[in-house]
Protein backbone atom coordinates (compact mmCIF):
# COMPACT_ATOMS: atom_id res chain seq x y z
CA UNK A 1 0.00 0.00 0.00
CA UNK A 2 1.31 3.18 -0.89
CA UNK A 3 0.65 6.99 -0.06
CA UNK A 4 1.68 8.45 -3.58
CA UNK A 5 1.25 11.97 -4.21
CA UNK A 6 0.75 14.12 -7.37
CA UNK A 7 4.08 14.81 -8.79
CA UNK A 8 3.48 18.27 -9.20
CA UNK A 9 7.12 19.80 -8.50
CA UNK A 10 8.32 17.39 -11.24
CA UNK A 11 5.73 18.89 -14.07
CA UNK A 12 7.61 20.98 -16.90
CA UNK A 13 6.98 24.57 -16.12
CA UNK A 14 4.13 25.38 -18.59
CA UNK A 15 2.24 22.08 -17.45
CA UNK A 16 2.51 23.44 -14.06
CA UNK A 17 1.10 26.47 -14.72
CA UNK A 18 -2.07 24.70 -16.43
CA UNK A 19 -2.55 22.72 -13.24
CA UNK A 20 -2.45 25.92 -11.06
CA UNK A 21 -5.13 27.71 -12.86
CA UNK A 22 -7.35 24.30 -12.05
CA UNK A 23 -6.43 25.06 -8.01
CA UNK A 24 -8.66 26.62 -5.83
CA UNK A 25 -7.41 30.10 -4.71
CA UNK A 26 -6.12 29.36 -1.48
CA UNK A 27 -4.50 26.55 -2.52
CA UNK A 28 -2.89 28.35 -5.19
CA UNK A 29 -1.41 31.09 -2.27
CA UNK A 30 -0.19 27.92 -0.40
CA UNK A 31 1.85 27.08 -3.29
CA UNK A 32 3.05 30.96 -3.54
CA UNK A 33 4.67 30.47 0.35
CA UNK A 34 6.92 27.22 -0.94
CA UNK A 35 9.91 29.21 -2.87
CA UNK A 36 10.66 32.22 -4.83
CA UNK A 37 10.14 29.96 -7.67
CA UNK A 38 6.78 28.90 -6.77
CA UNK A 39 5.46 32.84 -5.79
CA UNK A 40 7.12 34.24 -9.25
CA UNK A 41 4.57 31.49 -11.30
CA UNK A 42 2.09 32.90 -8.96
CA UNK A 43 2.68 36.09 -9.77
CA UNK A 44 1.90 35.39 -13.77
CA UNK A 45 -1.77 34.15 -13.18
CA UNK A 46 -2.59 37.54 -12.00
CA UNK A 47 -5.20 36.82 -9.61
CA UNK A 48 -7.74 39.28 -9.83
CA UNK A 49 -7.58 40.00 -6.07
CA UNK A 50 -9.35 43.53 -5.48
CA UNK A 51 -7.60 44.59 -2.23
CA UNK A 52 -5.44 43.06 0.37
CA UNK A 53 -5.13 44.25 3.82
CA UNK A 54 -2.47 43.40 5.98
CA UNK A 55 -2.32 43.70 10.00
CA UNK A 56 0.43 44.06 12.03
CA UNK A 57 0.38 42.99 15.28
CA UNK A 58 1.41 40.14 17.30
CA UNK A 59 -0.05 37.65 15.01
CA UNK A 60 0.07 39.58 11.56
CA UNK A 61 -2.12 38.28 8.65
CA UNK A 62 -3.11 39.63 5.50
CA UNK A 63 -6.66 39.02 4.14
CA UNK A 64 -7.33 39.22 0.37
CA UNK A 65 -10.40 39.92 -1.34
CA UNK A 66 -11.18 38.38 -4.44
CA UNK A 67 -14.99 39.07 -5.63
CA UNK A 68 -17.47 37.39 -2.75
CA UNK A 69 -14.10 35.13 -1.54
CA UNK A 70 -12.34 36.55 1.57
CA UNK A 71 -8.88 34.62 2.46
CA UNK A 72 -7.24 35.02 5.38
CA UNK A 73 -3.64 34.66 6.16
CA UNK A 74 -2.57 34.51 9.53
CA UNK A 75 1.34 34.02 10.38
CA UNK A 76 1.80 32.44 14.22
CA UNK A 77 5.52 31.61 15.26
CA UNK A 78 5.95 28.07 16.11
CA UNK A 79 6.30 26.81 20.03
CA UNK A 80 8.86 28.05 22.00
CA UNK A 81 9.98 30.70 19.02
CA UNK A 82 9.31 33.77 21.29
CA UNK A 83 7.51 36.27 20.17
CA UNK A 84 7.60 39.24 17.47
CA UNK A 85 9.48 42.22 18.57
CA UNK A 86 10.84 43.26 15.33
CA UNK A 87 10.54 43.31 11.82
CA UNK A 88 13.78 42.31 10.92
CA UNK A 89 14.35 39.07 13.32
CA UNK A 90 14.15 35.41 11.60
CA UNK A 91 11.69 33.23 12.94
CA UNK A 92 10.15 30.17 12.44
CA UNK A 93 6.80 30.99 11.24
CA UNK A 94 2.94 28.56 10.17
CA UNK A 95 0.45 29.77 8.60
CA UNK A 96 -3.08 29.19 8.94
CA UNK A 97 -5.14 29.94 5.88
CA UNK A 98 -8.87 30.37 5.80
CA UNK A 99 -11.76 30.56 3.18
CA UNK A 100 -15.26 32.27 3.73
CA UNK A 101 -17.27 33.07 0.92
CA UNK A 102 -20.31 36.23 1.52
CA UNK A 103 -22.58 35.11 -1.31
CA UNK A 104 -23.10 31.49 -0.05
CA UNK A 105 -22.55 32.40 3.83
CA UNK A 106 -20.19 29.23 3.67
CA UNK A 107 -16.22 28.86 5.07
CA UNK A 108 -13.77 26.29 4.39
CA UNK A 109 -12.23 24.35 7.25
CA UNK A 110 -8.35 26.76 7.82
CA UNK A 111 -6.00 25.15 6.37
CA UNK A 112 -2.14 24.75 8.01
CA UNK A 113 1.22 25.43 6.59
CA UNK A 114 4.58 25.14 7.30
CA UNK A 115 7.40 26.22 5.41
CA UNK A 116 11.01 24.93 5.42
CA UNK A 117 11.97 28.42 4.84
CA UNK A 118 13.25 30.75 7.82
CA UNK A 119 12.52 33.93 6.88
CA UNK A 120 11.93 37.43 8.64
CA UNK A 121 8.61 38.59 9.12
CA UNK A 122 8.97 41.43 6.75
CA UNK A 123 10.15 39.13 3.95
CA UNK A 124 7.25 36.95 4.45
CA UNK A 125 4.80 39.90 4.20
CA UNK A 126 6.23 41.10 1.21
CA UNK A 127 5.73 37.18 -0.59
CA UNK A 128 2.63 36.98 0.38
CA UNK A 129 1.43 40.85 -1.07
CA UNK A 130 3.93 40.01 -3.89
CA UNK A 131 1.51 38.19 -5.66
CA UNK A 132 -1.60 40.38 -5.94
CA UNK A 133 -1.56 42.93 -9.54
CA UNK A 134 -0.57 46.55 -9.42
CA UNK A 135 -3.91 47.15 -9.89
CA UNK A 136 -4.79 45.84 -6.21
CA UNK A 137 -5.76 48.16 -2.98
CA UNK A 138 -3.86 47.67 -0.75
CA UNK A 139 -4.05 48.98 3.44
CA UNK A 140 -2.19 48.43 6.65
CA UNK A 141 -3.51 48.11 10.41
CA UNK A 142 -0.90 48.74 12.63
CA UNK A 143 -2.19 47.83 16.26
CA UNK A 144 0.89 49.05 18.67
CA UNK A 145 1.50 45.73 20.77
CA UNK A 146 5.11 44.79 21.42
CA UNK A 147 6.26 45.22 17.86
CA UNK A 148 8.95 47.83 17.45
CA UNK A 149 8.20 49.45 14.22
CA UNK A 150 11.26 51.45 12.20
CA UNK A 151 10.71 54.06 9.21
CA UNK A 152 13.09 52.17 6.91
CA UNK A 153 12.05 48.85 7.46
CA UNK A 154 8.10 49.65 7.39
CA UNK A 155 9.04 51.64 3.89
CA UNK A 156 11.23 48.51 2.37
CA UNK A 157 7.99 46.18 2.79
CA UNK A 158 4.89 48.49 2.40
CA UNK A 159 6.43 50.89 -0.61
CA UNK A 160 2.99 51.82 -2.19
CA UNK A 161 0.78 51.80 0.58
CA UNK A 162 -2.43 54.60 0.56
CA UNK A 163 -4.91 53.33 3.17
CA UNK A 164 -3.15 53.31 6.46
CA UNK A 165 -5.07 52.61 10.13
CA UNK A 166 -2.67 53.27 13.49
CA UNK A 167 -4.71 51.66 16.38
CA UNK A 168 -3.46 51.95 19.48
CA UNK A 169 -6.56 51.68 21.71
CA UNK A 170 -6.43 48.15 21.17
CA UNK A 171 -2.69 48.45 22.68
CA UNK A 172 -4.41 49.71 25.71
CA UNK A 173 -7.36 47.21 26.02
CA UNK A 174 -4.87 44.47 25.61
CA UNK A 175 -3.04 45.60 28.29
CA UNK A 176 -5.77 46.42 30.29
CA UNK A 177 -4.95 50.30 30.86
CA UNK A 178 -7.84 51.90 32.02
CA UNK A 179 -6.21 55.46 30.91
CA UNK A 180 -4.99 56.95 28.00
CA UNK A 181 -1.95 59.36 29.34
CA UNK A 182 0.04 56.08 29.91
CA UNK A 183 2.42 55.54 26.54
CA UNK A 184 6.08 54.86 27.37
CA UNK A 185 9.07 55.42 25.30
CA UNK A 186 8.91 52.74 23.01
CA UNK A 187 5.07 53.07 22.42
CA UNK A 188 5.65 57.06 21.84
CA UNK A 189 8.51 55.88 19.19
CA UNK A 190 6.95 52.54 17.38
CA UNK A 191 3.63 55.59 17.09
CA UNK A 192 5.83 58.21 15.69
CA UNK A 193 7.93 55.77 13.44
CA UNK A 194 4.70 54.36 11.67
CA UNK A 195 3.56 58.24 10.95
CA UNK A 196 6.69 59.12 9.89
CA UNK A 197 7.28 56.09 7.58
CA UNK A 198 3.31 56.41 5.63
CA UNK A 199 2.78 60.23 5.90
CA UNK A 200 4.33 61.29 3.03
CA UNK A 201 2.84 59.05 0.42
CA UNK A 202 -0.66 57.87 2.11
CA UNK A 203 -4.13 59.09 1.25
CA UNK A 204 -6.26 57.94 3.48
CA UNK A 205 -4.97 57.85 7.92
CA UNK A 206 -7.15 56.91 10.37
CA UNK A 207 -5.77 57.17 13.82
CA UNK A 208 -7.04 55.31 17.25
CA UNK A 209 -6.04 57.30 19.89
CA UNK A 210 -2.31 57.50 20.23
CA UNK A 211 0.86 59.53 21.59
CA UNK A 212 1.92 62.36 19.64
CA UNK A 213 4.78 64.80 20.02
CA UNK A 214 5.45 67.99 19.22
CA UNK A 215 7.61 66.96 16.49
CA UNK A 216 4.56 65.30 14.76
CA UNK A 217 1.35 67.01 15.95
CA UNK A 218 -1.78 66.63 15.26
CA UNK A 219 -1.69 70.34 12.92
CA UNK A 220 1.00 68.54 11.55
CA UNK A 221 -0.70 65.40 10.41
CA UNK A 222 -3.94 67.64 9.34
CA UNK A 223 -1.98 69.62 6.94
CA UNK A 224 -1.04 66.84 5.06
CA UNK A 225 -2.55 66.46 1.70
CA UNK A 226 -4.80 64.07 2.82
CA UNK A 227 -8.11 62.42 1.32
CA UNK A 228 -8.87 61.34 4.50
CA UNK A 229 -8.61 61.58 7.88
CA UNK A 230 -9.94 59.59 11.15
CA UNK A 231 -9.08 60.32 14.78
CA UNK A 232 -10.57 58.49 17.59
CA UNK A 233 -10.16 60.08 20.84
CA UNK A 234 -7.18 62.49 20.06
CA UNK A 235 -5.29 63.70 22.08
CA UNK A 236 -4.64 67.49 23.18
CA UNK A 237 -6.64 68.22 20.12
CA UNK A 238 -7.37 72.34 19.47
CA UNK A 239 -9.88 73.89 17.41
CA UNK A 240 -6.88 75.77 16.01
CA UNK A 241 -5.73 72.30 14.55
CA UNK A 242 -8.93 72.21 12.48
CA UNK A 243 -7.79 75.77 10.59
CA UNK A 244 -5.04 74.22 9.48
CA UNK A 245 -6.33 71.04 8.20
CA UNK A 246 -5.91 70.20 4.24
CA UNK A 247 -7.79 67.18 3.69
CA UNK A 248 -11.18 66.13 1.75
CA UNK A 249 -13.30 64.25 4.35
CA UNK A 250 -12.52 64.58 8.04
CA UNK A 251 -13.93 62.29 10.56
CA UNK A 252 -13.18 63.29 14.73
CA UNK A 253 -13.90 61.04 17.65
CA UNK A 254 -13.12 63.52 20.55
CA UNK A 255 -15.16 65.02 23.77
CA UNK A 256 -12.36 68.07 24.13
CA UNK A 257 -13.87 70.58 21.68
CA UNK A 258 -16.63 72.52 23.13
CA UNK A 259 -19.89 74.07 21.12
CA UNK A 260 -18.04 77.64 21.34
CA UNK A 261 -15.13 76.37 19.55
CA UNK A 262 -17.01 74.89 16.55
CA UNK A 263 -19.03 77.71 16.66
CA UNK A 264 -15.77 79.52 16.13
CA UNK A 265 -14.87 77.42 13.57
CA UNK A 266 -17.79 77.66 11.39
CA UNK A 267 -17.69 81.18 11.23
CA UNK A 268 -14.13 81.30 9.73
CA UNK A 269 -14.92 78.67 6.93
CA UNK A 270 -17.70 81.51 5.98
CA UNK A 271 -15.21 83.66 5.42
CA UNK A 272 -13.59 81.32 3.41
CA UNK A 273 -11.05 79.05 5.80
CA UNK A 274 -10.21 75.36 4.89
CA UNK A 275 -11.41 75.39 1.23
CA UNK A 276 -10.44 72.07 0.77
CA UNK A 277 -11.98 70.41 3.28
CA UNK A 278 -15.64 68.56 2.02
CA UNK A 279 -17.02 66.91 4.58
CA UNK A 280 -16.55 66.96 8.51
CA UNK A 281 -18.27 65.03 10.47
CA UNK A 282 -17.25 65.53 14.89
CA UNK A 283 -18.96 63.58 17.07
CA UNK A 284 -18.15 63.93 20.35
CA UNK A 285 -19.80 62.46 24.47
CA UNK A 286 -21.32 64.63 26.77
CA UNK A 287 -23.19 63.63 30.12
CA UNK A 288 -25.30 66.69 29.49
CA UNK A 289 -27.82 68.18 27.33
CA UNK A 290 -25.91 70.54 24.16
CA UNK A 291 -26.72 73.95 24.27
CA UNK A 292 -27.38 73.68 20.16
CA UNK A 293 -27.76 78.06 20.21
CA UNK A 294 -24.25 78.31 21.47
CA UNK A 295 -22.70 76.56 18.20
CA UNK A 296 -25.63 78.61 15.62
CA UNK A 297 -25.44 81.82 17.35
CA UNK A 298 -23.90 84.53 14.37
CA UNK A 299 -24.27 81.30 11.67
CA UNK A 300 -27.57 82.43 9.95
CA UNK A 301 -28.12 78.36 9.63
CA UNK A 302 -31.64 77.46 7.84
CA UNK A 303 -33.53 74.40 9.25
CA UNK A 304 -33.96 71.40 6.91
CA UNK A 305 -37.08 69.77 6.98
CA UNK A 306 -35.87 66.11 7.07
CA UNK A 307 -36.41 63.07 9.20
CA UNK A 308 -34.88 61.78 12.18
CA UNK A 309 -31.80 64.41 13.85
CA UNK A 310 -32.25 67.85 13.39
CA UNK A 311 -30.53 69.54 10.00
CA UNK A 312 -29.16 73.15 9.16
CA UNK A 313 -27.44 74.45 6.34
CA UNK A 314 -24.88 77.17 6.04
CA UNK A 315 -23.43 78.97 3.38
CA UNK A 316 -19.81 80.30 3.17
CA UNK A 317 -18.33 83.20 1.22
CA UNK A 318 -18.06 80.88 -1.93
CA UNK A 319 -21.72 80.07 -2.45
CA UNK A 320 -20.29 76.32 -0.64
CA UNK A 321 -23.38 74.96 1.22
CA UNK A 322 -22.57 73.03 4.47
CA UNK A 323 -25.08 71.00 6.37
CA UNK A 324 -24.69 70.73 9.78
CA UNK A 325 -26.69 67.77 11.92
CA UNK A 326 -27.03 67.36 15.43
CA UNK A 327 -27.69 64.14 16.97
CA UNK A 328 -28.41 63.25 20.66
CA UNK A 329 -28.70 59.83 22.50
CA UNK A 330 -30.66 61.25 25.23
CA UNK A 331 -31.19 59.54 27.97
CA UNK A 332 -33.94 59.10 31.16
CA UNK A 333 -32.08 61.53 33.90
CA UNK A 334 -33.15 58.61 36.26
CA UNK A 335 -29.89 59.83 38.62
CA UNK A 336 -31.14 63.57 39.03
CA UNK A 337 -34.60 62.61 40.41
CA UNK A 338 -35.11 62.71 43.68
CA UNK A 339 -34.84 59.61 45.87
CA UNK A 340 -38.45 59.29 46.67
CA UNK A 341 -39.37 59.49 43.09
CA UNK A 342 -36.06 57.98 41.70
CA UNK A 343 -37.54 54.24 43.83
CA UNK A 344 -41.30 55.17 42.10
CA UNK A 345 -40.02 55.02 38.84
CA UNK A 346 -37.41 51.57 39.32
CA UNK A 347 -40.86 49.80 40.66
CA UNK A 348 -41.71 50.31 37.29
CA UNK A 349 -38.63 48.38 35.75
CA UNK A 350 -37.82 44.99 34.56
CA UNK A 351 -36.39 42.60 36.62
CA UNK A 352 -32.26 42.60 34.97
CA UNK A 353 -33.15 46.74 34.65
CA UNK A 354 -32.93 46.77 38.32
CA UNK A 355 -30.33 44.20 38.86
CA UNK A 356 -27.89 46.04 36.41
CA UNK A 357 -29.07 49.45 38.47
CA UNK A 358 -27.68 47.95 41.70
CA UNK A 359 -24.22 47.78 40.24
CA UNK A 360 -23.75 51.26 39.40
CA UNK A 361 -22.71 52.13 43.05
CA UNK A 362 -23.16 50.99 46.67
CA UNK A 363 -26.09 53.52 46.99
CA UNK A 364 -27.78 51.89 44.03
CA UNK A 365 -27.73 48.74 45.35
CA UNK A 366 -29.97 50.01 48.22
CA UNK A 367 -32.00 52.02 45.57
CA UNK A 368 -32.42 48.51 43.59
CA UNK A 369 -33.94 46.43 46.78
CA UNK A 370 -37.88 47.36 45.98
CA UNK A 371 -39.59 44.94 47.77
CA UNK A 372 -39.96 41.67 44.94
CA UNK A 373 -43.09 39.78 45.73
CA UNK A 374 -41.88 36.07 47.00
CA UNK A 375 -43.39 34.41 44.21
CA UNK A 376 -41.24 36.42 41.51
CA UNK A 377 -38.17 35.86 43.50
CA UNK A 378 -38.33 31.88 43.72
CA UNK A 379 -39.48 31.96 39.65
Amino acid sequence: MTQSRFPFQRLPYDLRSEVLKTMELHEIIIYSLVSKKACSMVKTLCLPITSARVTMWSHPSVLFQIGSISINVILSLLKDAGSITRLENVHRFYFDISTTDKTTYGSKLPLVFRPKQIMTLGQWIQRICSIAHNDTTYSVAVIMEKIEFEVESLRNIFPKIRNIEINYLEHLHYHNRHRLDLPNEKDIASFQNVLKAFLPSVEKLTLQCGPLLDNLSIQQIGMTNLKELKMYSPRNLRVEDLFTFNVNNCFIEASEISLRDLNRFFKLWIKGSNPKMKKLNICWYTNTIPEWNVLFKGLKAEEVEEEGSRKYVIQNCRKVCAKIECMTTQRFPLHRLSDDLRSEVLKIMELHEIIAYSFVSVESSHKGSVGFPESTLRE
